[in-house]
């Protein structure tokens, strides 16, 4: 069950992740070819979003009783 979870925080945090990505990738504006910023508002946003959720989803499991 604490696998489940923690996988299942750790998509909807890359869900958020991929938003804000796009967020950042927008407010950077499309240029004509692929440009070195684009792999932090594409691969690393939604990564470390991804990462975070499945560390937030393992710390927070409770054993039940």
């Amino acid at each position: 069950m604490r696998l489940l979870r923690t996988i299942t925080i750790g998509i909807i945090a890359l869900i958020g992740g991929l938003l804000l990505g796009l967020i950042l990738f927008v407010l950077g504006g499309k240029p004509e070819s692929w440009q070195n910023w684009q792999y932090g508002a594409c691969y690393a946003v939604p990564l470390c979003a991804f990462m975070w959720g499945i560390w937030i989803g393992w710390k927070s499991y409770e054993k039940p009783e």
